[in-house]
């Protein structure tokens, strides 16, 4: 499978380590992440040939802006779902901005993606979705309710 691979959370640990296999297998690569100056940095060490796409896929109109990108990729042969955020503490004392964070990045932002790619691949009549998930979605970690709900509901969907 060649064409356009787009991955969300390319800034981080796991794109980095992905995203030069899927380079030596010839996709043209898509990085979509928030911080702008870490998605210099991975382009400068996969050699420039990436393109980096800011987004904070909490904003609408950058979440919107992700699922255009996707909806006018012609070649898309893979989404890897990949953002996501853990921030630690009990739900008691978790402000809501946070619990929304959550449920905003690890369960509605890849369910959107995933839907506007399927309409793409099915169109194409080609391609796979990739989306990483926690164990906490299935074995709860303790202080990290808010994680694992929003793991499980992204797991089983």
């Amino acid at each position: 499978m060649t064409g356009t691979a787009i991955i969300t959370g390319g800034a981080g640990g796991i794109a980095g380590e992905l995203a030069p296999l899927l380079l030596k297998r010839g996709f043209q690569l898509v990085l979509l992440d928030k911080d702008e100056r870490r998605l210099s940095e991975r382009a400068q060490a996969l050699g420039g040939a990436v393109r980096c796409v800011t987004a904070d896929l909490t904003d609408p109109r950058d979440l919107d802006h992700a699922a255009t990108l996707i909806a006018d990729t012609p070649d898309l042969a893979l989404l890897v779902n990949n953002a996501g955020i853990i921030e630690p503490g009990d739900v008691a004392d978790l402000p809501y901005a946070a619990l929304k964070r959550h449920i905003d990045i690890n369960l509605l932002a890849p369910m959107r993606l995933t839907q506007v790619a399927i309409g793409r691949m099915i169109d194409r009549r080609s391609g796979c979705i990739l989306s990483i998930v926690s164990a906490a979605g299935v074995v709860s970690l303790p202080g990290s309710a808010a994680y694992s709900a929003s793991s499980s509901a992204c797991a089983d969907s």
